[in-house]
């Protein structure tokens, strides 16, 4: 008797479980990392506040490895002879990765069906995702680079403006796209998947490069 409570219990988490991942295979979701070079402080600093903003929002994940893009931060503060502080060099760059999406649409794309046929198209496919998948591995795309000088007190500011600016300009269009991409796979429910996989490769075709 203890045990059909039990096994109930379990499958419920069980299809929990399954449905939470297949509501987030349905949501957009964007990992960034962030780089910071500067003195301790000034990183501690400039991380902090950065990490605060992307937090903020609901669709971006910090993470330490296998980003959608990076976020490379290089700051100095500009000191005087007198040991004053005039302000802060800070440049910003946003670097997107998009191999993750291009090997998934690569692998889909040539990996054979049947795993066992070994004709001379079967090797050759082998061959092309081999080469690849070795160049999609360290492929990077520069979108923007900025350098600004700014005063100590309107860092926290700066970081912001890197922040709403980048979500602006990059993000929501990818977002705009990847929902968009949702709508006409509903709607037709054939052909679409393996442009739905290279919606970012579309992104960076027609993102401006600054």
């Amino acid at each position: 008797m203890k045990i059909f409570p039990f096994s109930i219990l379990l499958l419920i988490f069980c299809f929990s479980y399954l449905f939470s991942q297949l509501h987030k295979e349905n949501e957009f979701r964007l990992s960034i990392l962030l780089t910071v070079s500067a003195d301790e402080d000034l990183q501690s600093e400039i991380l902090s506040y950065l990490t605060r903003e992307f937090r903020s929002i609901p669709d971006v994940e910090i993470v330490e490895e296998n980003p959608d893009w990076i976020i490379s931060v290089v700051a100095s503060k500009l000191m005087l002879k007198n040991g004053y502080i005039a302000g802060i060099a800070i440049s910003v760059s946003y670097i997107q990765m998009p191999n993750k999406k291009l090997k998934y649409a690569i692998n889909r794309a040539l990996y054979p069906i049947n795993n066992e046929d070994k004709s001379v198209l079967y090797l050759l496919n082998k061959s092309i995702l081999f080469f690849l998948n070795l160049y999609v591995k360290n492929l990077t795309y520069f979108h923007h680079h900025e350098l600004l000088l700014v005063p100590l007190e309107d860092l926290k500011q700066i970081c912001q403006k890197f922040v709403a600016e980048f979500d602006g300009e990059y993000l929501e269009p990818q977002r705009k796209r990847f929902y968009e991409d949702q709508q006409n796979s509903k709607k037709s429910n054939s052909g679409l998947d393996i442009d739905f996989d290279f919606f970012e490769l579309d992104t960076l075709l027609h993102s401006p490069n600054k």
